[in-house]
C-alpha cells in the first residue's frame, strides 16, 4: 500500500453501493477499487471507522478552540 489512500467519505460511499440495489457492474468496480487500496472489505471498512473517529475528534478539538479563544477574548476585554 504505497498509494495515497482516498478520501474515507469516498471508501465510505464505495463500501455503501455494495449494499444498495446497484447494477452488478457498478458495485463490480467499486469493490475493484476497495481491493486495490485496501486488500479486503474488512479493511476498507476499518480504514472508514478510524477516519470516522479521527474526523470526529478533530471536529472536537476545533470547537473547543473556537470556545477558549472566545472566553479568553471575553476575559480579556473584563481585564482591561
Amino acid at each position: 500500500m504505497d498509494q495515497q489512500l482516498p478520501p474515507w467519505a469516498l471508501v465510505n460511499a464505495w463500501l455503501e453501493i455494495q449494499n444498495q440495489d446497484t447494477s452488478q457492474n457498478v458495485k463490480d468496480k467499486r469493490l475493484k477499487m476497495l481491493i486495490y487500496y485496501f486488500g479486503s472489505i474488512k479493511s476498507a471498512m476499518n480504514y472508514v471507522e478510524k477516519m470516522t473517529i479521527i474526523d470526529k475528534h478533530h471536529s472536537y478539538l476545533q470547537l473547543d478552540n473556537s470556545l477558549l479563544i472566545f472566553n479568553f477574548g471575553v476575559l480579556a476585554y473584563f481585564c482591561i
